[in-house]
């Protein structure tokens, strides 16, 4: 690429953060001498400051007087740097969220991330003992630090695999995903779910990436993390039509293989069948363990594709790319995947976390506009369950039709946040995860009821009203009846509060094949208030037919 004093969105330096042993002093030297900037290390100038080496102030002054050092250097640079300057930070620099505040207006600050056998190579005896944390800790050690870590350093949005590339490598990794995204407004939230990163190493968590103009440079993303060779790109045909040239060309333009693999559209596809073919051509592909499942699409895609990584081979990494405003709220967020079978929907299905969710809110775009007033029932089952903010915003402040990508960004950002939170507590549902399906006993029987016709995101709508109506009967709402809100947000936004089709006997009947019950116990996902939720299993069934029966009207 040659020497250059601009890069991306690099205003006044590269901030390079991670573990230690990701390489950030050697490769951010390296970096600094492609691009012809200064350097400058973190932790060589808080010796310098103090006058001994930071194992020295550890002894001394704890950590506690070595993270005030930390903070004041860390200010200083943020007001001082006069040139264009790659900065290497200590390995937890970026804790503190003062330090991350002062390093954001610097310029993009990329996250150097590698595997534990690869941090315990590259650390030296002196190095390890030097860090309390690590002084006597091998690769264990060293994995169970960045688990404790990994929350923060998912938050930030660019990073790059350091495993199995050396200084120069790195720099030039860094080189291109800071040309080709430092300048988006991303966000990344953290999911503590463990999965397989890209390269299918095991991790304890992802991020679910959101920036809008993510999808013509998701090529730069993916590589930087370490995906390599051919990524089939799981997708349908009308999400192909739309969005299939642009990641095509982004993915070969960085140096990967892409194969386009489209599916016909509609729930019928999450099928066995479908899941068979997939399986074919990832055999036919040479997709290994080591490779990369891609899912372009709404939930139906990231759904079926998801169960296919999951099963093929026992296991492959797979990286959800939703287009769909409930995939993006919903579907994509916290690794379950699923197909239908004729008894019911999602029976089987995996928990399989992706490496990570890279999210375009511009993509929404392309959505007629029933498809994105659907997706915003999952939204506001979000808001229902823990965002009373955001759930009265939704009530009093439609989102406008004409809403550019930034506006959809911050509502799709709201509603990841509290899935994510949820999953990261109970990552395969053994407990409070189920709250996740708050109106969706009522949906699924509705979908079921009615052959499927009924897209998702409208019985979804339907579902909280009938959640809310019945949470009311039984008392549940202090005396405060609940459900004319929920219908007020709803019908806001175009929603149906109300359905057409079977009778309620028939309605009640499809719950049977709920994935939720126990036994012959059906539970249901009830609020308490805007932002609490309950879960119930001794509901009398004639206070389920009552509410069924009286939303039905079209």
């Amino acid at each position: 690429m040659g020497n250059s004093n601009r890069v991306g969105d690099a205003r006044r330096a590269i901030v390079l953060a991670g573990m230690p042993g990701t390489g950030k002093s050697v490769a951010g030297r390296a970096l600094a001498a492609r691009l012809g900037w200064a350097f400058v290390d973190l932790d060589d100038m808080i010796a310098a400051d103090a006058g001994r080496p930071i194992g020295a102030i550890f002894d001394a002054e704890g950590e506690p007087g070595f993270r005030a050092r930390e903070r004041a250097a860390v200010a200083r640079l943020a007001s001082a740097l006069a040139r264009p300057t790659v900065v290497a930070l200590g390995g937890w620099t970026v804790g503190d969220p003062e330090n991350r505040s002062h390093l954001a207006g610097l310029g993009p600050v990329v996250c150097l991330v590698a595997d534990a056998v690869t941090l315990a190579a590259r650390l030296t005896p002196a190095e390890m003992s030097a860090r309390p944390r690590l002084a006597g800790a091998g690769a264990a050690g060293i994995d169970a630090l960045a688990a404790e870590r990994q929350p923060v350093y998912d938050s930030l949005p660019l990073q790059v695999d350091t495993t199995g590339r050396d200084a120069d490598a790195v720099a030039r990794a860094v080189v291109r995903l800071v040309t080709a995204a430092g300048a988006l407004d991303a966000q990344a939230i953290p999911v503590r779910s463990p999965g397989l990163g890209c390269g299918g190493r095991p991790t304890p968590g992802h991020a679910a990436v959101v920036a809008p103009g993510l999808l013509p440079v998701l090529g730069a993303w993916l590589e930087a993390r370490g995906a390599r060779g051919t990524v089939p790109v799981v997708t349908d045909l009308h999400v192909a039509a739309h969005h299939g040239p642009t990641v095509l060309e982004a993915l070969r333009a960085a140096g990967l293989t892409a194969e386009l693999v489209a599916l016909p559209p509609g729930e019928a596809t999450k099928s066995l069948a479908t899941v068979g073919m997939l399986y074919d051509r990832l055999a036919g592909l040479g997709v290994d363990r080591q490779g990369l499942v891609l899912a372009l699409g709404g939930g139906v895609v990231t759904d079926v594709a998801g169960f296919a990584a999951a099963t093929y081979l026992r296991g492959v990494p797979w990286v959800a790319v939703p287009t769909s405003l409930l995939g993006m709220a919903d579907a994509a967020i916290g690794g379950k995947t699923g197909i239908n079978l004729p008894a019911g929907k999602n029976l089987a299905g995996a928990f399989h976390p992706p490496a990570g969710v890279a999210v375009d809110p511009a993509a929404l775009a392309t959505l007629p506009a029933a498809e994105r007033r659907a997706g915003l029932a999952e939204v506001v089952k979000a808001a229902l369950i823990a965002d009373a903010a955001l759930f009265e915003s939704l009530a009093e402040d439609p989102l406008p039709a004409h809403a550019d990508a930034a506006a959809w960004a911050a509502l799709v950002v709201r509603a990841i946040r509290v899935k994510a939170g949820i999953v990261g507590a109970d990552p395969r549902e053994r407990g409070g995860r189920i709250v996740l399906n708050l109106g969706h006993t009522f949906a699924h029987a509705l979908e079921r009821a009615t052959g499927y016709r009924l897209p998702h995101g409208e019985a979804v709508s339907v579902g909280l009203v009938a959640a809310a109506k019945l949470a009311d009967r039984i008392g549940m709402t202090g005396g405060q009846p609940l459900a004319p809100r929920v219908e007020h947000a709803l019908a806001r936004h175009g929603l149906p509060v109300r359905w057409a089709g079977p009778d309620a006997a028939t309605v009640v009947a499809a719950m049977a094949a709920d994935k939720k019950r126990l036994g012959a116990r059906l539970r249901f996902v009830l609020p308490r208030g805007v932002g609490s939720v309950a879960v119930r299993d001794d509901i009398a069934p004639d206070d389920v037919v009552a509410v069924v029966a009286a939303l039905r009207g079209g």
